[in-house]
């Protein structure tokens, strides 16, 4: 993101929108379809459905409008606003959340 948002102001200058799209949890069947390795799949989409995914569509118009407004970044992530002031405020839960989230993925992993 770091790197995105430097080349977003430094091109702004000769006209070019250069922006970052931060992943989140969408409704595709990609998963379903996917190869996995040393991934418990049934954990793991059990898991997925407990996450608020959006629609292709939603997340579309998000980009798109995020493009048309020129934002470095992009993240389509409910209280991504306030998430990134309590970020800012307090690094060591981020790292906290973070571990969680790796940890809860680990969990899928088959032994």
């Amino acid at each position: 993101m770091g790197l995105t948002t430097s080349l977003h102001y430094e091109a702004e200058e000769f006209g070019i929108k250069v922006s970052t799209l931060c992943p989140t949890f969408v409704d595709t069947p990609i998963f379903d379809k996917a190869t996995a390795i040393n991934i418990d799949k049934l954990l793991m989409s059990k898991q997925l459905k407990k996450q608020k995914m959006m629609s292709p569509q939603q997340l579309a118009n998000i980009t798109f409008a995020g493009v048309h407004k020129n934002k470095p970044i992009i993240c389509p992530m409910p209280m991504r606003k306030t998430m990134d002031v309590i970020f800012t405020i307090f690094p060591s839960l981020h790292r906290a959340l973070m571990r969680i989230v790796c940890k809860v993925s680990r969990k899928a992993r088959l032994t």
